[in-house]
C-alpha cells in the first residue's frame, strides 16, 4: 500500500471539515448581521412612532383646550410641555439618521413634516396645521414601517405554503414567491 492511498483519505476528513465549518461560519454572521441591522430599524421605527405619537398628543391637547375653552392646568401643561420638548428633538434625530434605518419613504415624510410652515396668524388654523402636518407624517411612516420590517418568506415557508396548498382542493399556486 503506497503512502498516497493513505494520506488521501486522511486529508479528506479535515479538508471536508474546513470546508463545512467555514460555509457554517459564514452563513451564521451573514444571518446574525441581519438580524442586529432589523432589531436596530425596530428599535428605530418603535423610537420614532413613540415621538410623532408624543407630538401628536401635545397638539391633540391644544385642540381640545381651544375647542373646550378651558385652560389646562399647570401641572398638565408642564407635562405636555415636556413632551413636546423631549419628543421634538427625537423626530429630528430620526430625519437625521436618514437611509441607514428608514426607508426613503419615511425621510420624505420627516423631511415634510419638519420643514418650516408660515406661521398662521389664527390659533386655530395654526394648531389646525400642525396637527394635520403630523397626522399626516406619522401615518405615513405607520404604513411604510409595516412594509419595511416585514420579514422575507423562508423557502421552507415557502415550500409548505405550496404543499400545504396543493393539498386544498380546488386551489391555485401562487407564483409571486
Amino acid at each position: 500500500m503506497s503512502e498516497t492511498t493513505i494520506i488521501s483519505p486522511l486529508l479528506q476528513i479535515p479538508l471536508t471539515a474546513l470546508a463545512s465549518a467555514l460555509l457554517t461560519s459564514f452563513f451564521q454572521n451573514r444571518d446574525h448581521r441581519y438580524r442586529k441591522h432589523w432589531e436596530l430599524k425596530v428599535e428605530a421605527y418603535h423610537d420614532l412612532i413613540g415621538a410623532l405619537s408624543g407630538v401628536e398628543e401635545y397638539w391633540e391637547a391644544r385642540q381640545r383646550e381651544y375647542l373646550r375653552q378651558v385652560d389646562l392646568s399647570a401641572e398638565a401643561e408642564s407635562r405636555l410641555d415636556a413632551l413636546y420638548a423631549e419628543s421634538r428633538p427625537r423626530i429630528r434625530k430620526a430625519e437625521l439618521t436618514g437611509a441607514f434605518l428608514f426607508s426613503t419613504g419615511v425621510e420624505a415624510a420627516l423631511h415634510e413634516y419638519l420643514k418650516e410652515r408660515p406661521r398662521e396668524p389664527d390659533w386655530w388654523t395654526y394648531v389646525e396645521s400642525e396637527l394635520a402636518a403630523i397626522w399626516t407624517c406619522r401615518n405615513a411612516v405607520v404604513g411604510i414601517s409595516a412594509k419595511d420590517l416585514e420579514l422575507p418568506r423562508s423557502w421552507p415557508g415557502v415550500i409548505w405554503g405550496r404543499v400545504t396548498q396543493w393539498a386544498k382542493p380546488g386551489t391555485r399556486i401562487k407564483t409571486d414567491c
